[in-house]
């Protein structure tokens, strides 16, 4: 086996039914777990091609994908989700170890073509007044697009772009993990990072594109398709900048030294004029941090998984 599959050996296998986007979710942290690498190890659509490949499902779109007779001993569909079963996880973990992670020569029809979007198309999309997060904007984008023969875009090639242009910046976090949070830069173009209202009544954060920000992502869309294809890549020297973690400021919000890490901390005791070295840290609310789950997501694995 190829050493650089180790980490591959760790996946725990569930005695209950996963589904596929949650079995390449624990793949890529568990990638960035042993990595200390903060990109994706099983790229988008990977698992559900492999499994569309051997003839277990009937397309490479999960909501249209249905299991076939000889994909019943490892997959099924529940409310529109597609499941694996542990023989099912068991044999996918032993299908990428055996022939990596690459996509395989599709058995089953034609194979999907690179994201692939024209002027014409691009013309047809509808800009939101309100804010989109990504995937909203992700959803409008590949609706304009015939995906029975071209892949989708995907969050990560987008937000690789975003990336590269300094618009977002990498923020690492515990476990290897990390997510992307909007620059001043990206605030300057129409992307900030905020509280949006989930349907259960709690907040969360997250990056909105507002109408200027769209435009960008439209028009620069020729890029987008290159890091769509692999044929662009994000620049190393964006992937290691610090980011100071310093928001812009809206209209009529100030900082205080009370918002900088180093008050906080009790490493600065001035708390009478903001200088260079602020590093704003955020307040959260009781509220939102009693919704906290009490363990990270890998603390499971890490004491009683097969690790």
């Amino acid at each position: 086996m190829d050493e650089n599959m180790e980490w591959l050996e760790k996946l725990p296998v569930m005695s209950y039914p996963v589904s596929i986007g949650a079995f390449e979710e624990l793949m890529n942290h568990l990638y960035n777990y042993s990595r200390r690498n903060y990109r994706k190890a099983v790229d988008d659509r990977l698992i559900i091609t492999i499994l569309y490949s051997l003839g277990y499902v009937t397309s490479t779109r999960y909501i249209e994908a249905e299991v076939t007779p000889e994909g019943e001993k490892y997959l099924e569909k529940v409310d529109g989700q597609l499941l694996a079963n542990e023989q099912g996880q068991a044999f996918l973990k032993d299908h990428l170890l055996t022939n990596g992670l690459g996509f395989p020569e599709a058995k089953r029809g034609n194979e999907l073509l690179p994201f692939t979007i024209t002027e014409e198309q691009a013309e047809k999309y509808v800009f939101s007044e309100e804010p989109l997060s990504l995937l909203q904007i992700l959803h409008r984008i590949n609706a304009l697009i015939d995906t029975s023969r071209y892949r989708k875009l995907t969050s990560n090639a987008l937000a690789d772009f975003l990336v590269d242009e300094g618009m977002l910046a990498v923020i690492p976090v515990e476990g290897g993990r990390f997510y992307r949070r909007a620059t001043k830069k990206g605030n300057k173009e129409g992307i900030f990072y905020r509280d949006r209202l989930a349907g259960d009544g709690n907040t969360y954060l997250v990056n909105l594109y507002d109408k200027n920000a769209q435009f960008f992502i439209i028009d620069n869309l020729e890029t987008i398709m290159l890091f769509a294809r692999g044929e662009k890549k994000v620049r190393e020297s964006r992937l290691n900048e610090v980011f100071d973690g310093t928001p812009e400021a809206e209209e009529g919000v100030k900082y205080t030294c009370k918002d900088c890490m180093d008050y906080r901390n009790g490493n600065c005791f001035t708390a009478n004029k903001i200088c260079e070295d602020f590093r704003y840290a955020p307040t959260f609310t009781r509220k939102e941090t009693e919704n906290w789950p009490k363990e990270g997501d890998a603390s499971y694995f890490r004491r009683k998984g097969k690790w």
